[in-house]
């Protein structure tokens, strides 16, 4: 899947480029042929979350258009004490309708950042979770009970409150910085790219850079924890190479350009 992709990409140029350079693009396609024969390749496609909802005029519906499996979010506790995003009850764009869709595929993800006093959010949260407890997955021990609903929360988040809570998972910020909780509280790793690399996404990785991604995604893998990757280059050069190196989630605002990616399968 991921090698047809590349082999459109090489000779379907992206819209709004410059004229294609066949010699990058034939060199990109024979190094990914090269990645996925390496025995040490993932060849799990990665999936796709929906970035930047605040912007959006129906955010779930469309990140559900296009095949996402997850939004990213930033929630606030309005006057009234309700959880909003840009302006919109949390509950009744995501969380209402996510019940009632018996089509969707689960776990749906939502990644949700407190933006405020997160003791103050926190407690917040889990009382707006309630009705909902039976969709949501749960933490159990080193494992998981899936549900339809999984909310990954991040922000200032002391440890003390994160252990009371079970139907919720959390994020290591890097990979760089995990060791601090462990992997049955802090299951998924947040990447932020541009903190990382200097990459532009558009012709090939730099070895040393590719080498770099691809051990630090295996030593979070090996941790039993999943890598979720933020500000990556939007192209179908980087979501396939980084993707090959064992990227699990991309986090992506352009969901216009990933739905074309899709239809190169």
């Amino acid at each position: 899947m991921l090698i047809s992709r590349t082999l459109n990409q090489c000779f379907l140029p992206e819209m709004n480029t410059s004229p294609v350079n066949y010699t990058s693009k034939i060199y990109t396609l024979l190094s990914a042929i090269c990645l996925m024969i390496n025995s040490n390749v993932y060849s799990q496609a990665s999936s796709f979350i929906s970035a930047d909802d605040a912007r959006r005029k129906a955010p779930l519906s469309e990140a559900l258009e296009v095949g996402c499996v997850g939004v990213s979010l930033k929630v606030k506790l309005d006057d009234d004490g309700q959880f909003t995003c840009a302006g919109k009850s949390f509950e009744n764009v995501y969380l209402k309708n996510i019940q009632s869709n018996n089509a969707l595929k689960s776990p749906f993800l939502i990644l949700l950042e407190m933006d405020g006093d997160s003791l103050k959010m926190m407690d917040a949260l889990n009382t707006l979770l309630t009705p909902y407890n039976e969709m949501l997955s749960k933490r159990s021990g080193n494992s998981e009970l899936p549900g339809k609903l999984k909310i990954i929360v991040w922000g200032d988040i002391p440890y003390a409150k994160i252990k009371t809570t079970d139907n919720l998972c959390y994020f290591a910020l890097s990979f760089m910085k995990k060791e601090g909780v462990g992997s049955q509280i802090a299951n998924n790793v947040g990447i932020n790219f541009d903190d990382l690399y200097n990459w532009n996404g558009r012709e090939s990785m730099p070895n040393m850079q590719y080498h770099s991604m691809q051990m630090n995604l295996k030593a979070v893998h090996k941790g039993g924890q999943k890598t979720f990757m933020f500000d990556a280059p939007e192209t179908f050069n980087a979501w396939n190479i980084l993707s090959n190196a064992g990227t699990d989630y991309f986090v992506v605002k352009d969901l216009e350009k990933f739905k074309k990616y899709l239809t190169l399968e």
